[in-house]
């Protein structure tokens, strides 16, 4: 028996993971189809407004990194930026699930869904990129946070723009190809069913993190339990955006702050959750 099976009890990590899925997103679908809040309408895809929850993900990014096993900090640092890349990307459902959701309501089922999402991983990238180059060594907590800062100012205000820039040409060409929405609201299983099985990308994101800081976090249990949920939820968020939704959307301010709280109600049920499971699922060398 390997060293990770004897510290993981794969039982609780598996109905840990079930309850985590169901549990997390069914907040945001019962907001959305039980009490009928919107999606967010007219907040901008990058810029000065996404700039706040882009700091707080890039500073998780940076703690993140800064507690991985040394086992890891050893390992090249083009796969330390992978790894950092492949967790901010699963988490945020950037790398699989979103386009993924929109290729399976697209008449046409073609793949350009995949193709268009190009330009929202390579932001991350260039964090991933950022993080292992400042912890490479050791930096205070103020350094950290103006670390990520300026990470999440060249990714939110300069790398995003350029590269939605960079693709609307081949934007315009593939939603001329992708055909129209099958199913709106209220969905019915053709969307939910997939919903559900695939939000299993963040829970497994946030699981793997939670399970790969835990031997270098404090060792009392509820200390150890808020920095995991805190990581998880700063990494995926949104925390910010629903208050400054409220200056972009045309409704009423409580119904602009709901429309985007949804996403952050299921990401705190998402880090309590996940971050109660690894507690419970993994040993603490």
């Amino acid at each position: 028996m390997n060293k990770l099976s004897k510290s993981v009890s794969w039982p609780i990590l598996t109905v840990g993971a079930i309850v985590t899925m169901v549990v997390s997103l069914s907040v945001h679908a019962v907001m959305l189809q039980g009490f009928h809040v919107p999606y967010p309408s007219g907040f901008p895809s990058s810029g000065w407004a996404r700039l706040p929850d882009g700091i707080l993900s890039a500073f998780g990014a940076i703690y993140l990194s800064a507690h991985l096993p040394e086992s890891i900090r050893r390992r090249s640092f083009v796969l330390r930026c992978g790894l950092v890349f492949l967790m901010l990307a699963t988490i945020r459902e950037t790398f699989f699930r979103d386009p993924f959701m929109e290729f399976i309501n697209l008449s046409n089922f073609t793949l350009y869904p995949f193709l268009d999402n190009v330009p929202n991983l390579l932001p991350l990238a260039v964090i991933a990129i950022g993080v292992e180059s400042w912890t490479r060594r050791r930096h205070r907590f103020i350094a950290n946070v103006v670390a990520a800062a300026l990470l999440a100012a060249i990714a939110g205000l300069l790398v995003q723009p350029l590269a939605d820039h960079a693709f609307a040409g081949v934007t315009a060409f593939t939603e001329s190809r992708e055909g129209h929405q099958r199913y709106g609201l209220p969905y019915d299983w053709h969307i939910l069913v997939p919903a559900y099985l695939t939000f299993l990308e963040p829970v497994i994101a946030a699981l793997v993190i939670g399970g790969a800081v835990r031997n270098n976090l404090p060792r009392k249990s509820l200390t150890r339990f808020g920095i995991t949920a805190a990581l998880i939820v700063a990494l995926k968020g949104p925390v910010v955006a629903p208050f400054i939704n409220i200056h972009y959307a045309n409704t009423g301010p409580l119904t602009a702050f709901l429309s985007f709280a949804q996403f952050s109600f299921e990401t705190m049920v998402l880090g309590v959750l996940a971050a109660a499971t690894v507690q419970l699922a993994f040993r603490v060398d």
